[in-house]
């Protein structure tokens, strides 16, 4: 400032004295004898320093005036804009939930009336009947509760998101290599089943050859008689055993692999959505082209369909198959609708998707296993194309055990991600099971690998907001 000061002054003085034209040419030895000169007095500096403010106040004054009319009138065009955005959200959230719930009552009921008239067959009609009846009615059931639901969730981020059709649209750069993956350790694990079925029943529990070759073959042919001759032959208790334990074999491997692929290897939402969509798509179409089929191709595809489902062995794994992509799709959306500003949902989609099928897991494993060994307690419930079943209490509370158990676990190798991290992980993880057990309890046969899934979603997408 003093250097400003002295170059002003230098300036004046020169020019006042008209002895030069430039301060090149200004007696600086003259000027620095004149201490008024080299210090100026405080009112002088301040008359100085205080020149270019008052002259610059006006002019903002009048351009702050100028410009309040206009920011005025644009923060009201934002305001349209927000309020406007939001109803047409609430109207579309109205619209999608109406739908969904519509459509969700009439795949219910039909689950409803498939149930007694499988219980009545022998007063209505014969079990041949009820066959095609059953199938479509499944189908029916299946295909539109899916629909209901990823149609009111895809509305609701779409509203919410502008850009969630990128999700979608282009395709993923990793989708080639996570498909890749996908179908090689799908081929292991059908050969690994496949070999450990053979085990189970011929070796562990003493099947005959012959009756092994027509358990693994087509079912469209079976009879209750031929249900009745596996449990009369070999043990009711026995046959439900083997069941659970070909059945679980092969869940156990998927659903770790899944929690690898989807929480680990997948690096974006868009390649977990693409690549749970394309599974969706091949799984389901296979199965259900190859379901009438007595090639070896089919009885190695459908190693997993139980001796107890009667005819309904592999249309329950075609129900199955569509159900469980179709939860983990949902769950994916039901976190990006939980989405807020303070939450990074991208990068906490792996550790989340991870959380939510640890229930699916180990919950509906050993509820299956536990129920099946030592199950005595039994209540019924609805059955989706393949007649009505029994769930135990025994399997239900095993079911909440390993869930909260397990999720423990999967905290202790990854901890919380940021938006769950104010939960204590006991809490959380008894919270979550409960709402898992609460989702398989309820749900049709056939239909749980879906509920789990997408209750253990919704209790951590709320759980997020609180």
């Amino acid at each position: 400032m003093l250097n400003v000061l002295i170059f002003t002054h230098v300036v004046l003085a020169s020019t006042h004295a008209g002895t030069a034209s430039t301060v090149g040419q200004c007696d600086i030895s003259q000027l620095a004898l004149d201490e008024h000169w080299l210090f100026p007095s405080s009112s002088q500096t301040m008359s100085l320093l205080q020149t270019q403010p008052v002259k610059t106040v006006p002019l903002l004054q009048t351009q702050s005036v100028k410009t309040q009319p206009l920011l005025q009138m644009q923060a009201v065009k934002a305001k349209r804009v927000e309020v406007g955005r939001n109803e047409a959200e609430h109207s579309i959230d109205s619209l999608a939930g109406f739908g969904a719930i519509g459509w969700f009552v009439a795949a219910v009921l039909a689950c409803w009336a498939t149930a007694p008239s499988m219980k009545t067959a022998g007063a209505k009609a014969t079990y041949e009947e009820l066959w095609p009846y059953a199938r479509h009615t499944g189908f029916f059931a299946c295909f539109i509760a899916q629909a209901s639901w990823l149609y009111y969730f895809f509305l609701a981020n779409k509203a919410a998101d502008p850009h969630f059709g990128t999700y979608f649209w282009p395709i993923s750069p990793d989708l080639p290599t996570l498909v890749a993956m996908d179908i090689c350790a799908e081929l292991v694990r059908r050969m690994v089943t496949y070999n450990a079925k053979y085990v189970i029943f011929c070796i562990c529990f003493g099947m005959s050859k012959e009756d092994y070759v027509f358990a693994k073959g087509a079912r469209s042919e079976w009879t209750e008689s031929d249900v009745a001759h596996f449990s009369e032959k070999y043990g009711a208790h026995n046959i439900k055993v083997m069941d659970a334990i070909n059945r679980r074999l092969g869940h156990v491997i998927v659903n770790v692999w899944r929690i690898v692929l989807l929480g680990f290897l997948a690096r974006s939402i868009s390649g977990r959505l693409q690549l749970l969509i394309v599974s969706a798509v091949i799984s389901t179409s296979w199965r259900f082209l190859l379901e009438h089929s007595k090639s070896n191709v089919a009885s190695f595809m459908f190693a997993g369909a139980r001796i107890s489902d009667g005819r309904f062995g592999r249309f329950n794994q075609v129900i199955v198959s569509f159900f469980s992509s179709a939860g983990k799709i949902l769950a994916i959306l039901i976190f990006l609708r939980s989405s807020s500003p303070l939450c990074d949902t991208e990068t906490e989609m792996g550790s989340l998707i991870g959380l939510a099928l640890v229930p699916l897991l180990w919950g509906d494993t050993f509820g299956e296993l536990v129920g099946s060994f030592w199950g005595r307690l039994q209540f019924p419930v609805l059955g989706l194309g393949q007649g009505a079943k029994h769930k135990t209490v025994e399997g239900t509370v095993a079911v909440w055990m390993s869930s909260t158990i397990g999720l423990l676990v999967k905290i202790a190798i990854r901890p919380l991600p940021p938006s769950l991290a104010h939960w204590m992980p006991l809490h959380l993880a008894a919270i979550v099971a409960f709402a898992a057990t609460a989702g398989e309890a309820l749900a049709p046969c056939g239909t749980d690998n879906y509920s789990v899934v997408v209750s253990s979603a919704i209790a951590l997408a709320v759980m997020r907001r609180c």
